[in-house]
């Protein structure tokens, strides 16, 4: 997989959370440390999914957290 790819990948992701969430407006309403609680939740559960032999559902995750 080409790196063009998975950029387009987090592209496409972050368009679909701005639709969802309301974009920069709502990102604003998190600290650092609120932040890092989701990126590690979210790392969380690709480790998971890995370990239950699910990569598909793991890059999903990665892809996310980029």
């Amino acid at each position: 997989m080409s790196r063009e790819t998975v950029l387009q990948e987090v592209a496409a992701e972050r368009q679909r959370q701005d639709g969802k969430w309301g974009g920069e407006a709502n990102d604003a309403k998190w600290g650092p440390l609120d932040w890092h609680e989701m990126i590690a939740d979210d790392n969380g559960w690709a480790r998971r999914m890995l370990t239950m032999d699910s990569p598909d559902k793991a890059r999903k995750r990665y892809i996310q957290i980029a």
